[in-house]
């Protein structure tokens, strides 16, 4: 494999990099890079806090700017309902299958900025989840954000698997965040010693 930009990871909108800029398929066939292979083995251990959030399928999140302009039934539905990750979903955003998210009126919404993780809700009531590459702007209303220290469980999830939503405070999002740097710093720490 040719690496693009000094990576061997594959971004299949342009068609580049990885096994010929595609997803891999039975057959195909990659190479084992031994150069920088060592027979080294590093141990270490973190805070449980770091490792749990492959087997997660809750998601924090904190309401939006638009949160007000949902039915009091989606609003409930929101946090009380399991959503399904549907299998259109890819890096640009992750379609939710789960009870429709209505406004309470019909509303047009100018363009805005918008980051990863914020929940975005077509006419359809349908939520989408927007990805690493998604646009940066966007004009559907948003209904919430999914935290920073929460968007490796996203990352993680497969299409069909559920997920639930649940509110925290900006401040529980923030210690939520500085848990996770501190798991980290642990870890950098740990290799360090080790080479």
């Amino acid at each position: 494999m040719d690496k693009q930009l000094g990576s061997c990871s594959t971004y299949t909108p342009a068609k580049v990099g990885g096994y010929y800029g595609r997803p891999l398929k039975a057959g195909d066939k990659i190479e084992f890079n031994h150069q920088g292979h060592t027979e080294r083995k590093i141990s270490w251990s973190a805070s449980p806090s770091f490792f749990t959030y492959l087997h997660k399928k809750e998601v924090r999140v904190l309401k939006s700017k638009q949160w007000n302009w949902f039915t009091e039934e989606a609003q409930s539905s929101f946090f009380s309902e399991e959503f399904t990750i549907q299998a259109e979903s890819d890096r640009m955003g992750y379609r939710l299958d789960g009870p429709k998210l209505m406004m309470n009126e019909a509303r047009e919404l100018d363009t805005e900025g918008i980051a990863t993780g914020t929940i975005q809700v077509p006419p359809n009531g349908q939520p989408i989840i927007l990805m690493a590459d998604s646009q940066p702007t966007g004009g559907y209303p948003k209904i919430a954000n999914i935290i920073t220290a929460d968007l490796p469980v996203i990352a993680q999830l497969k299409p069909l698997e559920k997920i639930q939503f649940k509110e925290v405070t900006l401040e529980e999002a923030y210690r939520a965040l500085t848990t996770i740097e501190d798991d980290f710093k642990i870890i950098k720490a740990g290799i360090r010693l080790k080479m």
